[in-house]
């Protein structure tokens, strides 16, 4: 039996891309389109949830639907971010509690051994 290997492309050479909608590269002026918007204009006018929303849905959101819907959804993801934070900050005040009260402690240790030196 006969096994032949695949052929192994470097980066991508040899490899052709069916035409998409999302993306246009135009090559000869050194222009990126996303969903036909030119990428100057979206870096200048919109943020990176809108983007998102043009890739994703085709179209950029009207401004009531970008705030009802699309930005709470987004938001969403973001909790997470604030509980990781409170953790944190609980982990920080643990830590800072331990040290002030291991400083309590040798404190009072060095305290009680000078209290057997002789006294000048």
């Amino acid at each position: 039996m006969s096994s032949t290997k695949p052929a192994i492309y470097l980066g991508l050479d040899g490899i052709y891309v069916k035409e998409t909608e999302i993306s246009y590269i135009d090559g000869i002026h050194g222009k990126l389109y996303y969903r036909g918007y030119p990428i100057e204009t979206l870096v200048e006018k919109s943020n990176f949830e809108e983007v998102t929303f043009l890739l994703l849905y085709g179209r950029l959101p009207k401004k009531a639907e970008f705030l009802e819907i699309f930005n709470k959804a987004i938001k969403s993801y973001y909790i997470l971010k604030n509980l990781v934070e409170k953790e944190l900050e609980k982990v920080k005040k643990s830590f800072l509690d331990s040290i002030a009260s291991c400083s309590r402690t040798t404190s009072r240790s060095i305290h009680t051994s000078l209290s057997f030196l002789p006294q000048f």
